[in-house]
């Protein structure tokens, strides 16, 4: 783990000067660092689209740039890393995967009559409106964490081909203090959403029957390997897909303007409307992470929050959870 620290802790240094250099080379002024960790980094945001305007690059050009993706290392994350053939077979399907998915990005289908540019754009929901300071740190963390690129809405006019839609926020049940979640609402405008132009012909079956199909998930394997542990792995969806980017070429379609500010979401998103682009990204931290010779088999069960169940062999008690 400390060896994977100093690794992303290297790239971020990389990225960086990369930023920096090609600011410097046009007469950019860089921003001290933000103080500020409660609201919107408006100097980011300045220096961003000035740069952006500067270099006259197109989305993705900028996206990659800002990633860090070169020629050497395309990887969009790097703190996400490509693994080796594992030995059982059963698990070579989610291994491709993964291996594209930290290549290369992930890739969306769409329907070929999505249009190049956007016909109307719509506004955002209103019940952002009594939580504008909770939206606000969102979009800071999103920053902070590298999922969002925040610019001036006036980049629009320079990527005219970006899709807005619009967001909504609904309450966290259980927390304190109050708490929320945002929702980006691909399937809105209808006829013309998000969801709308992509291509669903290729996605996996997935259950939506949750408490039955879980408690069957416990039951067969308890039944059948009495004497092994069973592990269930719960966490939030939303978490989940933040960690895996999509390609730079197709990030155009996920964005939202609040604020005068253009967010670009370059990590999958979770919104209204049917699971999309990842549903096989529970697999992944249990693949990267379990001891050789474990054999791990996994299912797709999704409820509001994931729930996937692993069967694992006897000595994996050793294996610790992190």
């Amino acid at each position: 783990m400390a060896t994977l620290e100093k690794l992303s802790a290297h790239c971020r240094v990389e990225v960086d000067t990369s930023i920096t250099s090609a600011a410097k080379a046009h007469g950019v002024p860089i921003p001290d660092n933000p103080t500020n960790e409660d609201s919107v980094g408006i100097l980011a945001v300045k220096f961003l689209s000035r740069l952006a305007t500067i270099l006259g690059a197109t989305l993705p050009d900028f996206i990659r740039l800002v990633r860090g993706q070169t020629t050497d290392d395309p990887r969009p994350n790097k703190d996400l890393y490509e693994l080796r053939k594992p030995l059982s077979p059963e698990l070579a399907e989610v291994w491709s995967r993964w291996n594209e998915v930290a290549r290369d990005d992930v890739v969306p289908e769409w329907l070929p009559e999505r249009p190049q540019r956007q016909r109307q754009r719509p506004r955002n929901h209103g019940s952002i409106d009594e939580h504008l300071d909770q939206v606000r740190r969102h979009i800071r963390k999103g920053q902070h964490d590298g999922r969002y690129l925040v610019v001036q809405a006036s980049l629009a006019d320079q990527w005219p081909e970006v899709f807005i839609s619009p967001i909504g926020v609904v309450e966290k049940a259980g927390t304190d203090p109050p708490d929320i979640r945002i929702i980006n609402d691909y399937s809105y405008p209808e006829g013309a959403s998000v969801n709308d132009y992509t291509d669903r012909s290729h996605f996996p079956e997935i259950s939506y029957n949750p408490p039955a199909d879980i408690a069957r998930r416990i039951a067969t394997p308890r039944s059948k390997h009495p004497l092994e542990r069973i592990l269930l792995m719960l966490g939030d969806v939303a978490g989940a897909f933040r960690h895996v980017y999509v390609h730079a070429d197709h990030a155009r379609m996920f964005t939202f303007i609040i604020d005068d500010m253009l967010v670009v979401d370059l990590a999958c998103g979770f919104g209204c409307g049917p699971i999309r682009l990842c549903p096989f990204l529970c697999p992944y931290r249990f693949l990267a992470t379990a001891p050789s010779g474990v054999m791990i088999t996994h299912v797709l069960n999704w409820t509001s929050d994931r729930g996937a169940l692993w069967r694992i062999s006897r000595f994996a008690g050793r294996w610790r959870l992190s």
